[in-house]
């Protein structure tokens, strides 16, 4: 991964291909944290701790085996257990739950598009907009992908989009 110059201070700039390695590994988060609030709520505690025990074991080979990497590659690397570990979870809950794995990453598509497509303006944009001060061209491109990513939500996946809102909705009008 490469440092671009952002809108940071220089003492700061070293933390950006950290940064930009948690961000990637931040897309696995619908696909893991699921598993154990689902197991639990299927009564199924046991396998549960297990699936815990089992992702931290990994966890922690992964992490050790990737000694002398940098911080970036780790990050990285060390998304690996989590991400098989998350699409085992998968398999398990979807089988108790009886629909199909196709069935359960199809849901995830809409937004996994609208982050690709978003990803892609976004970086174009960036590009094109290399003479600008770095302050506006982050205003610019973070305006542009949530635009990009909600309208494309809206235009291609309306009614996934109009279902998500509604079940927030219902949640935040529920009286504590």
């Amino acid at each position: 991964m490469t440092s671009p110059p952002y809108c940071c201070p220089n003492s700061m700039r070293a933390s950006v291909p950290i940064l930009q390695a948690a961000a990637i590994t931040f897309l696995l988060i619908p696909v893991l944290w699921f598993n154990n609030v689902a197991l639990n709520a299927m009564g199924m505690n046991r396998l549960s701790l297990y699936y815990t025990l089992a992702l931290v074991g990994t966890s922690l080979i992964t992490l050790f085996a990737s000694n002398g990497l940098s911080a970036p590659d780790v990050i990285l690397i060390m998304a690996i257990p989590a991400a098989f570990m998350g699409i085992v979870g998968n398999v398990i809950v979807n089988k108790r739950l009886q629909q199909t794995n196709l069935a359960h990453y199809a849901g995830l598509m809409p937004p996994a598009l609208a982050v690709a497509i978003m990803s892609a303006a976004t970086i174009a944009l960036h590009q094109g907009l290399e003479d600008w001060n770095p302050l506006a061209r982050l205003s610019a491109c973070a305006t542009a992908g949530a635009a990009i990513y909600f309208g494309w939500l809206l235009a291609f996946h309306r009614q996934w989009f109009m279902d998500c809102a509604q079940l927030l909705i219902k949640r935040s009008a529920k009286p504590a």
